[in-house]
């Protein structure tokens, strides 16, 4: 049975008395201070319902418990690096995203670069994420492609001699685009051409000519994509020679497919006719 006192009412009541004597024209007023204490004895009030137990728990009591799962239903455990000179390798490679790739399907590079910012690496042909590299240092590129750039490091042992890094990323980080001109129908008329010239036919008699309109004899097209701010036309026109066959007529007319281009990439279109005597 639980007891509650209301309290105690203690009343003190002062009242003064005043005794007022009159004197000549003046009124001196004296107090006499009487003290009247009343008091009221303590009032219980009896509670019938039972007692009940209060638990007040702090914050240092009450502790909370949190793991991070992964989707697989396991906990997801933190990967673990290993530090090189240049750049920080995974204990276990990342195979979420892995993407394989023909390494043979990169061009040949050999500039060295500034990497500004830390970019992450991968495993060559697998595509798995390997880890990071760490910021301002240079690196040499081996080869490369509008996806891919495969870093080479001298001084390091196999599988860590070789890497690669995301086209964009790489971009980003180097910002080797940044004092370059976007890539215009010229620049591919001009690398284009000097190399038709170049190809080898024999004693016949070949000419190549650019022209600013299409005729109606010019009834070939080609498109190609190439970096906007491609850094080696020369090797990428190339590549687009082999995969057509320019070297068989004598009229082109090149001109940049600006709905299909963009800030990473840029689109131009090869219209052409008139077989060489040779074709014919």
């Amino acid at each position: 049975m639980r007891k509650k006192i209301l309290g105690i009412i203690a009343v003190t009541l002062t009242a003064s008395v005043l005794a007022a004597t009159l004197t000549g024209c003046g009124t001196r007023a004296k107090a006499t201070d009487q003290e009247v204490v009343m008091e009221e004895e303590p009032i219980i009030v009896t509670d019938e319902e039972d007692s009940e137990e209060v638990t007040i728990e702090t914050e240092d009591e009450i502790t909370e418990t949190e793991e991070v799962v992964a989707d697989d239903g396991e906990a997801d455990v933190e990967a673990t690096y290993t530090e090189h000179e240049y750049f920080y390798v995974r204990d276990e490679l990342d195979m979420t995203d892995a993407t394989p790739m023909d390494m043979n399907a990169l061009n040949v590079d050999g500039t060295t670069y500034t990497l500004n910012e830390s970019v992450n690496i991968y495993m060559p042909s697998v595509g798995a994420l390997k880890g990071y590299t760490k910021p301002n240092i240079d690196v040499y590129v081996n080869s490369f492609n509008e996806d891919w750039y495969c870093l080479y490091f001298e001084n390091e042992e196999s599988p860590n001699n070789y890497v690669l890094v995301k086209a964009e990323d790489f971009i980003e980080a180097s910002g080797m685009y940044e004092n370059m001109e976007a890539i215009t129908a010229d620049d591919i008329k001009f690398s284009l051409m000097p190399q038709l010239d170049q190809m080898e036919h024999g004693d016949e008699e070949v000419y190549y000519v650019a022209v600013d309109d299409v005729i109606e004899e010019m009834t070939s097209v080609s498109e190609f994509t190439i970096p906007t701010y491609c850094k080696d036309v020369d090797g990428w026109m190339a590549q687009v020679i082999a995969d057509n066959d320019f070297g068989n007529y004598q009229l082109f007319h090149i001109e940049k497919v600006e709905d299909k281009s963009d800030e990473e990439n840029s689109c131009f279109r090869v219209t052409y006719g008139r077989l060489q005597k040779f074709a014919q």
